[in-house]
C-alpha cells in the first residue's frame, strides 16, 4: 500500500502576530511532507524572519500582494505531495 503525502499551504498576509503558533504545529505533524508559508505582500518582512525558526518550513513571498487565490495555487505549484491542507495563518 502506498502512501499519500501531504502538504500543508499557508497564506498570509500581515499576520506576523499570529503565524508562529500555527507554524509550530504545523512543523510538529510528521505527516507532513512540506509546510510552504506564502507572504502575500506584507507590509513588513516579519513572516520572512519568523519562517526561520522553522527549518521544515519554506517561505515564498509574493510582490506586491496578488491575493490569497494567487498565493493558494502559488503554494500547490510549489509541492509535489499528492494532498493538500490548506491553514491560515
Amino acid at each position: 500500500m502506498s502512501h499519500a503525502t501531504v502538504a500543508a499551504i499557508v497564506p498570509a498576509f500581515n499576520e506576523g502576530e499570529r503565524v508562529r503558533p500555527v507554524l509550530d504545529a504545523l512543523s510538529k505533524t510528521a505527516i507532513l511532507k512540506d509546510i510552504i508559508l506564502i507572504d502575500d505582500g506584507s507590509s513588513d518582512r516579519s513572516l520572512e524572519a519568523i519562517a526561520k525558526d522553522f527549518p521544515r518550513v519554506r517561505f515564498l513571498r509574493n510582490e506586491p500582494n496578488r491575493g490569497k487565490g494567487y498565493s493558494m495555487e502559488r503554494g500547490v505549484g510549489a509541492t509535489d505531495a499528492g494532498i493538500i491542507f490548506f491553514c491560515d495563518a
